[in-house]
């Protein structure tokens, strides 16, 4: 099985998700918020979808999460659902600015 730095097991399998990672970069942090998965790290690209460093699964396709997270070395290194809020941590120096 071909997963892209990013792979689910259903019990019994292991599968990619959504095409996972594109390009280079990697996955550091995932958290779930309602029925979504969301993934942070040093990508660019996940699934197709141009993603700075954060991205939403919904089971079917990834979404970029507004500009992202930006900065020259940025990552994002860990994410947390509280109540309807997602929140991030790394190393970067804005969210919503890809600068």
């Amino acid at each position: 099985m071909a997963a892209s730095k990013i792979a689910v097991w259903n019990g019994n399998n292991w599968s990619a998700v959504g095409g996972g990672v594109v390009g280079s970069g990697s996955v550091f942090a995932l958290t779930t918020l309602g029925n979504n998965l969301y993934a942070g790290g040093s990508f660019t690209n996940m699934g197709g979808v141009p993603a700075a460093r954060i991205a939403k699964w919904d089971g079917t396709n990834w979404y970029a999460l507004g500009s992202g997270i930006g900065g020259r070395s940025a990552g994002v290194q860990t994410l947390m659902a509280m109540g309807s809020d997602l929140y991030v941590g790394g190393n970067f120096k804005g969210a919503g600015d890809k600068s």
